[in-house]
């Protein structure tokens, strides 16, 4: 990833609070699609 290209982030921007905190959630998700995929 090119550091420079990517504009600076608010860390306190409320949706990627939101992220952070889904994120954990999505994971075991994600990889059981993934697992299905595949087979």
């Amino acid at each position: 990833l090119d550091q420079e290209r990517i504009p600076p982030v608010r860390y306190d921007s409320p949706l990627l609070s939101d992220l952070q905190a889904a994120l954990p959630l999505l994971l075991p998700d994600l990889e059981r699609v993934l697992q299905k995929e595949g087979r």
